[in-house]
């Protein structure tokens, strides 16, 4: 095959879809840095991510007795492991985002401002999501050359 050939092959690549085929793979892996960064370190804006807000001292006492995840150094997001659990991924055509279907998030978190960007990656985990989806985006380029 001529270099012209692999020229054009490699121009004709949709590289939006080979992105959202490699996140794909691992959409379980981004949907745990997301949540590693909102229970490790409090993460609750991915536009401020060194901010960390404080439970009331009512809901932190109220957390430590019935929760599942009794963490209260900060608001976590996690008490039963419900919401966690509801995150996925949904893709559209240029970009994938972080989402959640549990009911707590449709109805009572989303509409404060201060969890609006909760659901997301900050500058630091996309270095992460960088690492992970690299080596399958270039074993498709390969694949396709």
């Amino acid at each position: 095959m001529r270099i012209s050939d692999k020229i054009k092959r490699l121009e004709s690549l949709d590289l939006h879809e080979i992105i959202n085929d490699a996140a794909r793979e691992k959409k379980d892996d981004i949907i745990k840095i997301n949540q590693e960064q909102m229970w490790s370190r409090g993460v609750m804006d991915i536009n401020k991510p060194n901010q960390k807000l404080k439970y009331a001292p009512s809901t932190a006492r109220q957390k430590r007795k019935k929760a599942t995840f009794k963490k209260t150094d900060f608001i976590t997001l996690r008490w039963f492991g419900e919401f966690y659990e509801s995150m996925k991924l949904i893709f559209f055509r240029y970009k994938f985002v972080i989402q959640s279907d549990d009911l707590k998030w449709s109805r009572w978190l989303e509409p404060q401002d201060r969890f609006t960007d909760a659901l997301g990656l900050t500058k630091k985990s996309m270095g992460k999501l960088r690492k992970l989806l690299r080596p399958s985006i270039i074993s498709q380029l390969k694949r396709a050359i």
